[in-house]
């Protein structure tokens, strides 16, 4: 049993890429799948599927495509395109963050996740939006 499913998730996102796979599959949550549908709009990961197996007592998983850079126009390293995740508000400390308190993450070069009456955003869509919540997560 996980702790935290969030966490978890996002871990094996940047995991996976370190480890230059081309996909994870996670187990399916509606909030995971919000999340990973935020985190392939803004650009961070190639693709998200939901897997719907048809045998008895297997669930729902989600398949997450994991989005690559190339190091530099002359070689052909791969560069996971997500560097670092931070989880902001967990189960044990819940943030809130108004509108007034959102800021860019590294100048623009990362995201943070965000929890809304209108539902999960990135904080770009947030601003526009003009709606705070809860603070989950920041991926740059």
């Amino acid at each position: 049993m996980v702790g935290d499913p969030i966490a978890d998730m996002v871990n094996r996102i940047k995991t996976a890429g370190n480890a230059l796979q081309d996909s994870i599959v996670v187990p399916f949550s509606k909030i995971k799948f919000e999340i990973a549908k935020v985190l392939k709009t803004e650009g961070f990961i190639k693709s998200v599927q939901v897997l719907d197996e048809d045998k008895v007592g297997v669930s729902k998983k989600l398949e997450i495509g994991i989005l690559y850079k190339l190091q530099a126009k002359t070689s052909d390293k791969k560069i996971p395109k997500i560097n670092e995740v931070v989880r902001v508000s967990k189960f044990s400390r819940r943030v809130y963050t108004p509108i007034s308190a959102l800021y860019s993450i590294l100048g623009g070069r990362g995201i943070a996740v965000l929890s809304t009456t209108k539902g999960i955003l990135s904080d770009k869509m947030a601003r526009r939006e003009k709606i705070g919540g809860e603070y989950l997560l920041k991926i740059w």
